[in-house]
């Protein structure tokens, strides 16, 4: 059902998914997902469009932006959807167990990158940390994984670990990198969102 040349997009998409995604079921046994962003981030935007149209290309994919808030909803409507990540259940996700399945675990393996991009996307931030010593001030960047499904984080830090990333815990919910190699690694291929 998946094709191997969208392995990429689908493991960016996962991460999106367990970010700011969520699935509803609709009649006739299609389900839609939506993945909702700021829309203060128009590449993210797009994105994440170009991800759903990869992973499912004979499938429209829709951007709404609201009116009364700053959201972007990226969606696209599939049967294919709840296998395709069966994550999905009743619920929010913090409050149900979240695991990879071995085969998603062979693509996002493959694709760590990705997998990390789209969950920083979703639920991250690239940041400058100041500190004044001094006449100097010192800035140092840093990126910041917030969530509070356990799960998840263990999902985002098994990935760290695949590209060689060090992070620390900086409360339950919280994830930093901030040591300067591993916040180059991110930034060759995350960078300040845009």
């Amino acid at each position: 059902m998946l094709s191997s040349d969208a392995y990429p997009a689908y493991s960016y998409l996962l991460g999106l998914y367990l970010g700011d995604g969520d699935i509803t079921s609709h009649a006739r046994g299609v389900f839609r997902l939506r993945v909702t962003l700021d829309s203060r981030y128009p590449g993210i935007v797009s994105c994440a469009s170009r991800a759903m149209n990869e992973v499912l290309p004979r499938n429209r994919v829709g951007v709404h932006g609201r009116t009364r808030s700053n959201a972007t909803a990226v969606t696209c409507y599939s049967k294919s959807w709840p296998k395709l990540l069966p994550q999905h259940g009743p619920g929010v996700k913090h409050r149900r167990t979240i695991t990879l399945y071995p085969w998603q675990r062979r693509i996002t393996s493959s694709f760590p990158r990705e997998l990390v991009r789209g969950l920083i996307h979703s639920d991250g931030c690239r940041f400058v940390a100041r500190q004044q010593v001094g006449d100097r001030i010192y800035e140092y960047p840093r990126y910041c994984f917030s969530n509070v499904s356990g799960d998840i984080h263990k999902i985002f830090c098994e990935h760290l670990d695949l590209l060689g990333v060090r992070y620390t815990r900086a409360s339950p919910v919280i994830v930093q990198i901030a040591q300067r190699p591993s916040v180059i690694v991110l930034d060759s291929f995350i960078g300040p969102k845009r």
